[in-house]
Protein backbone atom coordinates (compact mmCIF):
# COMPACT_ATOMS: atom_id res chain seq x y z
CA UNK A 1 0.00 0.00 0.00
CA UNK A 2 1.27 3.42 -0.86
CA UNK A 3 -0.92 5.62 1.27
CA UNK A 4 -3.39 5.17 4.12
CA UNK A 5 -5.78 7.85 5.37
CA UNK A 6 -8.02 7.22 8.38
CA UNK A 7 -10.69 9.13 10.19
CA UNK A 8 -12.55 7.54 13.10
CA UNK A 9 -13.71 4.21 11.67
CA UNK A 10 -13.25 5.15 7.99
CA UNK A 11 -10.06 4.21 6.18
CA UNK A 12 -9.04 4.69 2.59
CA UNK A 13 -6.07 2.83 1.12
CA UNK A 14 -4.27 3.68 -2.09
CA UNK A 15 -2.03 1.17 -3.76
CA UNK A 16 -0.95 -0.52 -6.94
CA UNK A 17 -3.63 -2.70 -8.54
CA UNK A 18 -2.59 -6.32 -8.08
CA UNK A 19 -4.00 -9.53 -6.69
CA UNK A 20 -0.94 -9.81 -4.41
CA UNK A 21 -1.74 -6.42 -2.83
CA UNK A 22 -5.37 -7.42 -2.38
CA UNK A 23 -4.33 -10.70 -0.78
CA UNK A 24 -1.91 -8.89 1.55
CA UNK A 25 -4.60 -6.43 2.51
CA UNK A 26 -7.03 -9.23 3.33
CA UNK A 27 -4.36 -10.92 5.49
CA UNK A 28 -3.74 -7.65 7.35
CA UNK A 29 -7.47 -7.31 7.98
CA UNK A 30 -7.61 -10.90 9.30
CA UNK A 31 -4.70 -10.17 11.65
CA UNK A 32 -6.45 -7.01 12.82
CA UNK A 33 -9.58 -9.05 13.59
CA UNK A 34 -7.54 -11.64 15.53
CA UNK A 35 -5.68 -9.13 17.68
CA UNK A 36 -8.42 -6.59 18.23
CA UNK A 37 -11.30 -9.07 18.50
CA UNK A 38 -13.29 -6.70 16.29
CA UNK A 39 -15.16 -8.02 13.28
CA UNK A 40 -14.63 -6.29 9.94
CA UNK A 41 -17.79 -5.99 7.89
CA UNK A 42 -16.65 -6.91 4.37
CA UNK A 43 -19.99 -5.73 2.96
CA UNK A 44 -18.94 -2.16 3.83
CA UNK A 45 -15.61 -2.43 2.00
CA UNK A 46 -15.51 -1.16 -1.57
CA UNK A 47 -12.80 -1.53 -4.20
CA UNK A 48 -12.24 1.25 -6.73
CA UNK A 49 -9.93 0.98 -9.71
CA UNK A 50 -8.32 3.75 -11.70
CA UNK A 51 -7.93 2.72 -15.31
CA UNK A 52 -9.36 -0.74 -14.56
CA UNK A 53 -12.20 -2.15 -16.62
CA UNK A 54 -15.44 -3.19 -14.95
CA UNK A 55 -14.83 -6.93 -15.44
CA UNK A 56 -11.49 -6.75 -13.61
CA UNK A 57 -13.06 -4.61 -10.90
CA UNK A 58 -15.80 -7.20 -10.43
CA UNK A 59 -13.23 -10.05 -10.31
CA UNK A 60 -11.21 -8.23 -7.63
CA UNK A 61 -14.30 -7.49 -5.55
CA UNK A 62 -15.33 -11.15 -5.78
CA UNK A 63 -11.82 -12.24 -4.79
CA UNK A 64 -11.88 -9.90 -1.78
CA UNK A 65 -15.52 -10.80 -0.94
CA UNK A 66 -16.53 -7.14 -0.95
CA UNK A 67 -18.31 -4.63 -3.16
CA UNK A 68 -16.96 -2.27 -5.78
CA UNK A 69 -17.66 1.30 -6.71
CA UNK A 70 -16.98 3.70 -9.52
CA UNK A 71 -15.17 7.00 -9.61
CA UNK A 72 -15.90 9.67 -8.64
CA UNK A 73 -17.07 9.12 -5.07
CA UNK A 74 -16.98 11.13 -1.88
CA UNK A 75 -14.93 10.37 1.20
CA UNK A 76 -15.62 12.46 4.29
CA UNK A 77 -17.39 14.96 2.08
CA UNK A 78 -14.48 15.34 -0.34
CA UNK A 79 -14.68 14.29 -3.97
CA UNK A 80 -12.26 11.50 -4.91
CA UNK A 81 -11.48 10.85 -8.54
CA UNK A 82 -12.40 14.35 -9.68
CA UNK A 83 -10.00 16.82 -11.28
CA UNK A 84 -10.14 19.62 -8.69
CA UNK A 85 -8.31 21.96 -11.08
CA UNK A 86 -11.51 22.24 -13.07
CA UNK A 87 -14.06 24.88 -12.13
CA UNK A 88 -16.92 22.36 -12.48
CA UNK A 89 -15.48 20.27 -9.63
CA UNK A 90 -16.13 23.21 -7.30
CA UNK A 91 -19.77 23.70 -8.30
CA UNK A 92 -20.98 21.91 -5.17
CA UNK A 93 -19.01 24.22 -2.88
CA UNK A 94 -20.24 27.32 -4.70
CA UNK A 95 -23.83 26.03 -4.62
CA UNK A 96 -23.57 25.44 -0.87
CA UNK A 97 -22.34 29.01 -0.46
CA UNK A 98 -25.23 30.36 -2.47
CA UNK A 99 -27.87 28.33 -0.66
CA UNK A 100 -26.60 29.32 2.78
CA UNK A 101 -26.20 32.98 1.98
CA UNK A 102 -29.51 33.36 0.14
CA UNK A 103 -31.26 31.46 2.92
CA UNK A 104 -30.01 34.00 5.44
CA UNK A 105 -30.73 36.93 3.17
CA UNK A 106 -34.41 35.96 3.16
CA UNK A 107 -34.62 35.81 6.95
CA UNK A 108 -35.69 38.77 9.01
CA UNK A 109 -32.32 39.84 10.22
CA UNK A 110 -30.48 43.11 10.39
CA UNK A 111 -27.93 43.85 7.70
CA UNK A 112 -25.15 43.66 10.31
CA UNK A 113 -26.36 40.26 11.51
CA UNK A 114 -26.48 38.91 7.98
CA UNK A 115 -23.04 40.34 7.27
CA UNK A 116 -21.63 38.58 10.35
CA UNK A 117 -23.19 35.26 9.29
CA UNK A 118 -21.94 35.76 5.75
CA UNK A 119 -18.36 36.37 6.90
CA UNK A 120 -18.56 33.27 9.06
CA UNK A 121 -19.73 31.12 6.14
CA UNK A 122 -17.25 32.61 3.70
CA UNK A 123 -14.52 32.03 6.26
CA UNK A 124 -15.34 28.47 7.31
CA UNK A 125 -17.40 26.59 4.72
CA UNK A 126 -14.64 26.18 2.13
CA UNK A 127 -11.76 25.70 4.57
CA UNK A 128 -12.04 21.94 4.51
CA UNK A 129 -11.80 21.91 0.72
CA UNK A 130 -9.11 24.59 0.67
CA UNK A 131 -6.98 22.58 3.09
CA UNK A 132 -7.07 19.54 0.81
CA UNK A 133 -6.96 20.96 -2.71
CA UNK A 134 -5.26 23.79 -4.52
CA UNK A 135 -8.06 26.18 -5.37
CA UNK A 136 -8.26 27.64 -8.87
CA UNK A 137 -8.39 31.43 -8.88
CA UNK A 138 -11.65 31.24 -10.86
CA UNK A 139 -13.29 29.53 -7.84
CA UNK A 140 -12.16 32.29 -5.49
CA UNK A 141 -13.48 34.88 -7.95
CA UNK A 142 -16.83 33.04 -8.13
CA UNK A 143 -17.11 32.85 -4.32
CA UNK A 144 -16.28 36.53 -4.05
CA UNK A 145 -18.94 37.31 -6.67
CA UNK A 146 -21.52 35.35 -4.61
CA UNK A 147 -20.51 37.28 -1.52
CA UNK A 148 -20.82 40.64 -3.26
CA UNK A 149 -24.12 39.97 -5.01
CA UNK A 150 -25.85 38.34 -2.06
CA UNK A 151 -25.51 41.38 0.15
CA UNK A 152 -24.86 44.19 -2.26
CA UNK A 153 -21.35 44.56 -0.86
CA UNK A 154 -19.15 46.00 -3.49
Amino acid sequence: MRMIRSYADDTILFGEWSRENASSLMNILKCFEEFSRLKINLRKIKVYGVGVDSMELDRMATFMKCGFGELPFTYLGLPIGVNMRRMSAWDGVIDRFKSRLFEWKARTMSFEGRLTLMKSVIGSLPLYYFSMFRVPSSVIIALERVRKTSFGVG
